[in-house]
């Protein structure tokens, strides 16, 4: 959990709970399969399918892990920093001068939890350009304090 005298070059991860928003994503996307097992397994009588499934579950279990740890967010001197991936690296740099909104995401889980999903938008197309899923309210407050820091600032020398 990153804490707000952090420095503003000092690489950050996701908040811990986020381990298990994304598990939780994973599993919404195989339901249906588990559900077909579940019926098609009692009608067999066959007990071992929760073994099958066993397979199934360890493999995204430790895609959620990996993606936990190579996702990572970065406050440059000028620009949010977020990179991603394990074989294929994928890293954005968004300048604060561009940011026109951070949105705060949050769902009964996330209120309960003490987290937020973060989607940043510079306006340059429908969806958010970067969405940080599960981060700690108070890192989120360190974003939004920077962004409008830097914004507030580049509009001054602007003005000047």
């Amino acid at each position: 959990m990153p804490s707000e005298a952090a420095p503003a070059s000092e690489t950050r991860r996701l908040h811990p709970w986020s381990i298990l928003f994304l598990l939780a994503a994973q599993v919404k996307q195989f339901a249906l399969p588990v559900v077909v097992a579940l019926v098609v397994g009692t009608r067999s009588r066959e007990a071992a399918w929760q073994i099958y499934t066993l397979p199934i579950l360890i493999p995204y279990a430790v895609f959620v892990l990996v993606r936990y740890r190579t996702f990572t967010y970065t406050f440059g001197d000028d620009e949010l920093v977020i990179r991603s991936g394990l074989f294929f690296k994928n890293e954005r740099h968004v300048p604060y001068s561009r940011i026109q909104n951070l949105d705060a995401v949050q769902n009964a889980m996330h209120r309960l939890l003490g987290v937020v999903d973060v989607r940043v938008d510079t306006g340059s197309s429908a969806e958010a350009d970067a969405t940080l899923s599960v981060v700690s309210w108070p890192a989120y407050e360190e974003m939004r304090r920077r962004v409008l820091d830097e914004r507030s600032l580049a509009r001054g020398t602007e003005a000047a």
